[in-house]
């Protein structure tokens, strides 16, 4: 599994589905090694699951662009009552929802409400068999089966990445941490100078997706963020702090 995947999952008890206490949400960085832990073949599973094993990984919300935000999307999903992002909500289980649909409509709020709904998130059934409708913004994609390892899809690109080049908006020099390209390794900008052409008057922190000011072509934010990162990563110059990450301002006080 990449160092780079950040997931957040949702695990149903095998035995007690319907119940609340049947579910269970956690942060993982590989689900596979997780769901072996939660069902006591490998030591590190949370102790409040060992006594409702076995567990199923029925879906894992993925592609968070750093640990913070998965970290922080996890606590709200677990206590959505007292997350101020979901505040204007009310979360209450019905009598006749189970468990896992009661889990699965606050995700559904969470995916639409900022900032969440603004992140390039994929949801991913793991376990076909609880599949269920679930609308997110359409710029997430909801795939099926189990996440396998992986692969840089960026990685051929990333290595031809210009550490240093010149913003296409304001002709100024960029570099690995402050730059950021379209899948087109000369269409070079800064994060602020793209963020804010693409937003225009708009009052919303990140875009989802714009034209790219050079070759035209309409991009996806969160596209180009993945590219960045596995610039930065190929180059092994990535010293910026987790505190200094870029999507922190965008999803504190969860």
């Amino acid at each position: 599994m990449s160092d780079s995947f950040h997931g957040v999952y949702l695990l149903c008890s095998i035995n007690h589905s319907n119940l609340l206490k049947g579910t269970y949400i956690g942060y993982t960085v590989s689900p596979s090694n997780r769901i072996l832990q939660h069902n006591r073949f490998k030591l590190g599973g949370a102790k409040q699951t060992a006594k409702l094993a076995p567990w199923d990984m029925i879906l894992v919300i993925h592609n968070f662009p750093s640990n913070i935000a998965a970290l922080r999307f996890e606590w709200a999903w677990q206590n959505p009552k007292v997350s101020r992002r979901l505040k204007n909500f009310s979360f209450i289980k019905k009598r006749t929802e189970s468990g896992v649909d009661f889990q699965l409509r606050i995700l559904e709020r969470m995916l639409n409400v900022p900032p969440w709904n603004k992140l390039p998130l994929i949801v991913q059934w793991v376990k076909s068999d609880y599949q269920k409708p679930i609308s997110p913004p359409l710029h997430m994609p909801i795939v099926c089966g189990p996440i396998e390892k992986i692969d840089n899809e960026f990685g051929t690109l990333a290595t031809k990445t210009e550490i240093e080049s010149t913003c296409n908006i304001c002709k100024e020099k960029t570099n690995i941490h402050n730059g950021i390209n379209c899948i087109h390794k000369h269409c070079s900008f800064h994060l602020h100078c793209l963020s804010e052409r693409w937003l225009g008057t708009s009052t919303d922190i990140i875009p989802v997706s714009g034209e790219c000011p050079k070759c035209k072509n309409e991009q996806l934010w969160g596209d180009m963020i993945r590219l960045k990162k596995f610039s930065i990563k190929s180059t092994n110059t990535n010293n910026t702090r987790v505190s200094d990450h870029w999507t922190n301002q965008l999803t504190q006080d969860t």
